[in-house]
């Protein structure tokens, strides 16, 4: 690849342009964060997006499935609110998106503790950002889940991608 076309791909990587469609040689891999095109409606964020959840304890407590398979379904509006879901009542985020692509979303939740006879809220800010173009977004959120502190706290992390 000539210097010039490498030092061009550098510069539009670090702003975050497309540069007129110049792309790199050879494949991305998902460790290697592609700028993000960010052209179009945030609405175009929308959809089915798949990757893992993984709880890492921060506590002592056993969990069975520390990382799982996920598909989520992101509803985007162009002034930048996302609601985040899985289907199920669990996992619910709610949410904005900024101009740089970067992820602010809470989720609330109800839990009942071992050894306690009524339940407690708790509240999780997961951040991250969105990276990619469109065709292979790429975002990583995390929060601190203290589902039933002290032992039962969780750093949850989602790495996923839409196509």
């Amino acid at each position: 690849m000539p210097m010039v076309r490498r030092w061009t791909l550098l510069v539009c990587a670090v702003l975050g342009t497309s540069c007129g469609g110049l792309t790199p040689a050879g494949p991305t891999t998902p460790d290697t964060p592609v700028p993000s095109d960010r052209s179009g409606p945030l609405s175009a964020l929308s959809g089915t997006w798949t990757g893992t959840l993984t709880a890492t304890p921060l506590g002592n407590c056993p969990t069975t499935s520390p990382q799982r398979l996920i598909a989520t379904t992101w509803t985007v509006t162009d002034a930048g609110t996302v609601l985040l879901t899985d289907g199920t009542p669990f996992i619910r985020l709610f949410g904005t998106i900024d101009a740089d692509w970067r992820v602010q979303a809470r989720r609330d939740a109800f839990v009942t503790c071992p050894g306690t006879a009524t339940g407690r809220v708790f509240t999780a800010t997961y951040t991250g950002a969105i990276t990619g173009s469109p065709g292979r977004y790429r975002a990583e959120l995390e929060a601190v889940e203290d589902l039933c502190p002290p032992d039962c706290v969780f750093k949850m992390t989602y790495v996923l991608t839409k196509s």
